[in-house]
């Protein structure tokens, strides 16, 4: 079995680490897999794909941070070594008995590279609970549609997609992922995420203030972003104390891995989820979490590993004049966490440290059940059933 894989692959933007990790499970379970990823250097760039548009130089400084200087150099050994052997070129007889395959955003599926596979499958997500008619367009393009929690499985089905839907779950490297000592004296909370209302960052900033006011020292909140998002908005009002430390760099697996050694919960009280991949990394680090109980991370965390936070409502998104110029049929909602019980939450899990760390240890049991091999041999089957 051949895929022809397309999406980004490596460096420090999640859309890459699923690339690439989709594609070295694919490799371990004796899958030929031909990836040719978005990210790539120049010279690559105009062997793969000839027609690509020139980079400018904030564009090429931009692709560097996030995926290294060349893009191969921030890929494993073993990926770079299948992109390079992708170089060569697939025959047309190869093509056609070959499966095309596609993870990105529901924008870009409807165009895969490969024009005469034997079948078409895409992998993509959405946040939210409805899609509108470009993006329901977009789903029914492939033979098959993946997605990564039952979560965004309903909210496509919802919205009229008649292509076959199943899930297939984002997974975690548990050999980067692991529990490690505790090298800290003060407890840490950590949020990781864009630095956006999705992310619930205005309800997260809220009750940490109302949950530990100024007195209360021994206590912090790292809020690890990226270089997009807006976190200068949300330091207006919060950069002034001294118990939240802001980083928003590009870190690769082993670097966040080694943050998480250094906190004792992770808090992230989403709006919106179609997985969240940082919750079970978390969890497979031995932490803890808070998070909103809505959406993709519902699959993997419960009470039994952490906080669930109750929904107060769910609110539309967008008001009716943008939901009729996007072109939803009804408007797309997110949830909002109660503030209230996210105060009780940490003020509980900081007072109570002994308690979290059994769910923390829960969660690390759990997650090894979900490597990405693991995650994907579940999908293997379905895969195979298209060629």
């Amino acid at each position: 079995m051949t895929v022809l894989w397309e999406s980004f692959v490596g460096g420090a933007h999640s859309l890459g680490v699923v690339g690439e990790e989709c594609i070295l499970a694919l490799d371990s379970l004796g899958i030929d897999v031909c990836p040719r990823p978005w990210n790539l250097s120049a010279l690559l760039r105009r062997i793969m794909y000839p027609h690509y548009p020139t980079l400018t130089a904030e564009e090429a400084r931009r692709d560097a941070v996030l995926w290294g200087p060349t893009a191969l150099e921030g890929m494993r050994p073993r990926t770079a070594a299948l992109v390079q052997s992708a170089t060569r070129g697939i025959g047309l007889d190869e093509e056609r008995m070959a499966l095309a395959m596609m993870w990105g955003p529901i924008g870009r599926i409807s165009s895969p590279g490969w024009r005469h596979t034997r079948a078409y499958a895409a992998y993509t997500y959405y946040d939210f609970s409805m899609l509108n008619r470009s993006m329901k367009a977009s789903c029914n393009v492939p033979d098959l549609l993946f997605v990564p929690s039952t979560f965004v499985r309903d909210s496509v089905l919802s919205s009229g997609v008649e292509t076959p839907v199943h899930v297939w779950h984002h997974g975690v490297d548990t050999a980067t992922f692991t529990p490690m000592h505790r090298t800290t004296d003060t407890f840490t909370f950590l949020f990781v995420g864009v630095a956006q209302q999705r992310k619930g960052m205005g309800e997260l900033l809220q009750a940490f203030h109302e949950a530990f006011p100024d007195s209360v020292r021994d206590v912090r909140l790292v809020v690890k972003t990226a270089d997009w998002g807006d976190p200068a908005a949300w330091q207006k009002d919060y950069g002034s104390d001294a118990r939240i430390l802001w980083t928003w760099e590009n870190m690769d697996r082993a670097q966040l891995a080694r943050l998480m050694a250094h906190t004792d919960c992770m808090v992230i009280p989403s709006r919106a989820e179609s997985f969240c991949l940082p919750l079970l990394e978390g969890m497979a680090c031995g932490l803890p979490v808070v998070f909103t109980d809505h959406g993709g991370q519902r699959d993997f965390c419960n009470g039994e590993v952490g906080y669930p936070i109750a929904v107060r409502r769910l609110e539309p998104r967008i008001g009716p004049v943008q939901r009729q110029l996007d072109g939803y049929t009804s408007a797309p909602v997110w949830a909002i966490p109660d503030t209230d019980q996210l105060v009780d939450v940490l003020r509980w899990v900081y007072s109570h440290p002994g308690e979290a760390r059994a769910k923390g240890a829960a969660g690390s049991r759990r997650a090894k059940a979900w490597t990405w091999t693991a995650v994907t041999e579940q999908v293997l089957p379905i895969l195979r059933s298209l060629t």
